[in-house]
């Protein structure tokens, strides 16, 4: 197997953010539309986590048809997830009217966002994704705290977990020859899911 580590911190990841979203799925018998929300985004990033981990564990140069199409679904699954995470926070922060104006933008920029990573499958594209996602919920979790919602603690910190995971692997940080920057971004990612989910339980529609 090739980055056995890197595979087994992916699907650490993958069990943290599916274990997530079926609890938040079942957490009561009508959860709200934010909560189901980041249900669906953590069942996102659950797909993208067991996938891209697949594609980690396929030495290269063997089977590139099939490292190309999981690599393509990582990339789609990731930005499926961040669309889901911040309708979730739209449906939670604003009235209807702007909330669809809001959503509408959302689903055109994951739809571009799709284009370019499967026209050019480049990484960068990802980390842009990734960055501006995390500074919209940054935004949330700021308008959270000036309302004295309960949930800003959580955004707020899953926000400064990603920040840093983001940071960790922008890097390039090695811990070990045997637990590189991708390994340590994926423990932190965890976190960040675990702060996430708690925050997703006090989550109600605006």
């Amino acid at each position: 197997m090739s980055q056995p580590t890197t595979v087994l911190t992916d699907y650490l990841l993958a069990l943290a953010a599916l274990g997530s979203a079926w609890r938040l799925y079942r957490r009561r018998a009508r959860p709200s539309v934010p909560t189901l929300l980041w249900a669906a985004s953590f069942a996102a990033l659950g797909v993208a986590a067991v996938v891209g981990g697949t594609w980690h564990g396929i030495p290269r140069g063997v089977l590139p048809s099939l490292r190309r199409s999981l690599w393509c679904v990582t990339y789609v699954a990731i930005g499926l997830a961040d669309l889901l995470i911040l309708a979730g926070a739209t449906w939670a922060a604003l009235a209807r009217r702007p909330r669809l104006a809001i959503l509408a933008l959302l689903a055109g920029r994951f739809l571009i966002y799709v284009a370019l990573v499967l026209g050019r499958r480049d990484f960068r594209y990802v980390a842009y994704e990734f960055g501006l996602t995390i500074v919209l919920l940054l935004v949330f979790g700021l308008d959270l705290a000036r309302r004295g919602n309960r949930a800003a603690a959580f955004v707020l910190g899953g926000v400064l977990a990603s920040l840093a995971g983001g940071i960790v692997l922008s890097a390039g940080l090695d811990l070990h020859r045997q637990f590189n920057n991708n390994d340590l971004f994926h423990v932190i990612q965890t976190l960040g899911v675990c702060l996430f989910y708690n925050a997703g339980l006090l989550l109600r529609a605006r």
